[in-house]
């Protein structure tokens, strides 16, 4: 027997409970002749059709309940959702790398250790962790899409760089450095030439996140790692391109370094050509190499040899001789690998390659690494008799790496 819901009601109330019955379920009839009002029919308890009810009643079931809408939608969630999942747990891990990277930089050993740097245009001298000046060397010397172990084996010399400018006596840093009682100094002639962040942001745009990851990760991946020859850092040279050959530092450096010798470099070969350096009246290259145009000879200035890199030596007019490093310098050459004519009062003056061609050929070391040649093989190649150390502990203790 069915409970009567109007059971125990009051008789003042009856007539208002009965309205409120109508058009309830019956098991028999299904949906009664006078239905609720729409409020009451919403909030009715749902139960599957029985199999002898109206098409009255089947025809009140919500749209989303038919056959055709169920299979689109399980479509839909088939397709949709994986990739909806991918997209979310692909931003998730790329957020915890990002997280996991910047924590390891800034606990990185390179962190905890700053040297001092002189910036002209500031005019003050700032205290900054070896790792971001390492990378804003990088960034001025090499693109940061060259090879992993190309990256590797610069981020080793910049680094050992700063270990010679913090390590040894203030005698083996720049003068610029030296006379604003610092390490190294933001001057790309005194010291290694660097790019500020925002510059890189400016040069890079976009890419810029991305080339900073590049050059992080290279630093992080040699974090401490310096370049030795008998337990003493080395004099961490390296050119943009050699003019095939690297340099002979007997007459670069006026001695001979038993880790700098000359060295062919197939794909600098192959890259370096002459270009125009420029055109000077006897005046102008009086001028720039700092004597009085009556004391230039120009018709009798003249290479007085070559290196066995094929680098020139030295110039000379009869009177007053330049080594060839002075004159690159005076004269602001991009090569030091250079020849001229003189031609009725006017020099000619051209280069071949990029930089003063000592040490590491970065064009080079990108072509190695192309080919599959690792950070250390890149680093033995050029710095032969070499070896590389790390840091330890809080100080500047060297520990050979085996």
């Amino acid at each position: 027997m069915q409970n009567n819901p109007l059971r125990r009601t009051p008789q003042k109330h009856l007539r208002l409970a009965k309205a409120n019955t109508a058009g309830t379920w019956n098991d028999r009839r299904g949906l009664s002749s006078n239905p609720s009002p729409p409020s009451r029919r919403m909030n009715s308890p749902s139960r599957p059709p029985k199999r002898n009810e109206s098409p009255r009643a089947i025809a009140h079931k919500p749209w989303w309940s038919t056959w055709p809408i169920k299979i689109l939608s399980v479509c839909v969630l088939a397709i949709g959702l994986p990739a909806v999942l991918a997209e979310v747990f692909s931003s998730g891990s790329a957020g915890i790398a990002s997280a996991h990277s910047a924590l390891a930089w800034v606990n990185a050993g390179d962190a905890e250790r700053t040297l001092k740097v002189y910036k002209v245009e500031d005019g003050k001298t700032v205290n900054m962790p070896w790792n971001d000046y390492i990378v804003d060397v990088m960034a001025a010397q090499m693109p940061p899409t060259a090879p992993q172990a190309a990256l590797e084996a610069m981020a080793v010399l910049v680094r050992t760089y700063v270990y010679r400018s913090v390590a040894l006596p203030p005698s083996f840093r720049s003068s610029l450095a030296q006379s604003h009682g610092a390490n190294v100094s933001d001057n790309g002639q005194a010291d290694l030439a660097w790019w500020t962040s925002a510059f890189q942001e400016i040069k890079y745009g976009s890419a810029a996140p991305t080339d900073e990851a590049l050059l992080r990760g290279a630093v992080l991946a040699t974090d401490g790692m310096v370049l030795t020859y008998r337990q003493q850092p080395i004099l961490p040279f390296f050119t943009e391109m050699s003019s095939g050959r690297t340099a002979n530092d007997l007459y670069s450096l006026g001695r001979q370094l038993p880790y700098l010798p000359s060295l062919l470099c197939p794909a600098d070969v192959y890259a370096a050509t002459w270009q125009a350096a420029g055109n000077y009246s006897a005046a102008q290259l009086a001028n720039k190499l700092g004597i009085s145009p009556s004391a230039l000879d120009l018709p009798s200035l003249h290479i007085t040899g070559y290196g066995e890199g094929g680098y020139p030596i030295s110039v000379a007019d009869g009177a007053v001789q330049w080594t060839a490093t002075d004159f690159v310098s005076r004269l602001g050459l991009p090569s030091a690998d250079f020849r001229f004519t003189i031609h009725n009062g006017t020099i000619s003056i051209r280069t071949k390659g990029n930089g003063g061609g000592l040490g590491l050929s970065i064009h080079e070391a990108e072509a190695m690494a192309q080919k599959g040649a690792t950070m250390p093989e890149i680093l033995s190649h050029f710095f032969p008799g070499t070896a590389r150390e790390v840091i330890v502990g809080g100080g500047l203790s060297l520990k050979p790496l085996k």
